[in-house]
């Protein structure tokens, strides 16, 4: 399908794009794990992609006294926390729990600048439309 290869494609240009321009220092390497993108059709996966294919942390990061890893948090998210729909759906995050502390209280660049990336793409896609999730909940339309 010419159209999941595309979205493949610029799946891995927005996340290039994100670390580029993120405002934070990486200590853990977990957040840099935990960033990646999905690629569904009919409701199910048909790619994946991160910033890099092995993990980079090389131990897990402490978050409210539990141990958490950033490649297991974004493949959770990817393969049971996101909820497809029945069409067409790339999806782009930073999986760790503190991604959005980090952007909504530090006012640090995470990942918001995706949508923007999402927002110029849906523009070349006939029928497209982007969404905003947080916490795995639709916002907008």
């Amino acid at each position: 399908m010419q159209i999941v290869h595309k979205l493949k494609q610029e799946g891995n240009r927005i996340l290039q794009e994100c670390e580029t321009e993120r405002n934070y220092t990486h200590r853990t390497n977990n957040l840099y794990d935990s960033y990646g993108f999905g690629i569904y059709v009919g409701g199910k996966m048909r790619e994946s992609g991160f910033l890099t294919p092995n993990q980079r942390a090389t131990k897990n990061r402490k978050w409210y006294g539990q141990e958490v890893s950033g490649r297991e948090q974004i493949l959770n998210f990817l393969n049971h926390e996101y909820k497809p729909t029945k069409g067409i759906d790339m999806v782009v995050v930073a999986a760790m729990p503190y991604a959005a502390v980090l952007e909504q209280k530090h006012k640090y660049r995470v990942i918001s600048m995706s949508y923007d990336k999402l927002k110029q793409l849906q523009g070349e896609i006939k029928g497209a439309s982007v969404v905003n999730i947080f916490g795995s909940k639709r916002q907008g339309g």
